[in-house]
Formats: C-alpha cells, structure tokens, sequence
C-alpha cells in the first residue's frame, strides 16, 4: 500500500477519488486470483530456489 501526503483540504470530488480506488484494488485482486505458479521461494543468499 502506498501512503500519499496530502497538504490542505481535500478536493471536493474525494468520495470519486475513493470510489475510483477501490475499484482499481479490486482489479488487482481479480488478475492477482488465479495463480498457476508456484510461489518462488527466495533463500538467504537471495538467490531463487
């Protein structure tokens, strides 16, 4: 999750802005869903495997 800074009031169409995100979450969610790989398991020395 990445944290914006925000200086001043919020913009007057903020609910839109929300509403726009979450739908992007969810996307993400959706393609992130079906995972035919098998996790890489990355040991101590950083290497794969």
């Amino acid at each position: 999750m990445m944290l914006k800074t925000v200086y001043g009031p919020p913009p007057a169409d903020q609910e839109r802005i929300e509403a726009v995100e979450q739908e992007e979450e969810s996307c993400i969610r959706e393609q992130e869903a079906p995972a035919a790989a098998p996790p890489v398991v990355v040991n101590s020395s950083g290497a794969a495997g």
